[in-house]
């Protein structure tokens, strides 16, 4: 925001959260709920395992307002975690080992990616963000993955998934 009140098409400070409280401002007739908001999206890549895939997806993602996007279906043989250029982090994370299905990962966008306290993939199926927002306030983002279609990747994923939890 310039200063006056006009719009730059810059993206505010605040990152479209209140700093104190996400009580609307009674006192203040400008306030809305929208402000309240933080832009979360989701895509099913279906295949994103090249850097022309990758550079296709950040060309059209450029025309939609975001702070991040949980990615499926990656389908990249190894992580790959980069930040690019402009700024964007990239998180990919790898299929599941001699098949061709899963992979979880995050796009995020060049004004957030300093809040970005940790992440993690834990399973070619499960994807874990965490941002630091302000001294005290944490959000983490799980990005799942699950399959639709065949008993057998339904299954890959149990097997996957019963890692976490002792049997």
């Amino acid at each position: 925001m310039a200063s006056g009140g006009e719009t730059t098409g810059e993206r505010p400070e605040n990152f479209g959260l209140r700093r104190a409280s996400l009580e609307p401002d009674l006192t203040n007739p400008r306030t809305t709920r929208h402000g309240d908001c933080f832009l979360l999206c989701t895509y099913n890549a279906r295949t994103l395992s090249t850097d022309t895939d990758l550079h296709v997806l950040l060309v059209a993602v450029d025309r939609i307002k975001f702070y991040v996007i949980a990615l499926q279906e990656t389908e990249i043989k190894k992580t790959d975690i980069r930040q690019l250029n402009n700024g964007t982090l990239v998180i990919r994370g790898e299929k599941v080992p001699s098949r061709n299905v899963g992979g979880v990962g995050f796009v995020v966008h060049p004004s957030i990616v300093h809040l970005v306290d940790s992440y993690v993939i834990l399973f070619p199926s499960i994807a874990v963000v965490r941002l630091q927002l302000s001294h005290q306030k944490k959000v983490t983002i799980t990005n799942c993955y699950s399959p639709t279609d065949g008993a057998n990747e339904i299954k890959c994923v149990l097997l996957s998934v019963g890692g976490i939890y002792p049997q």
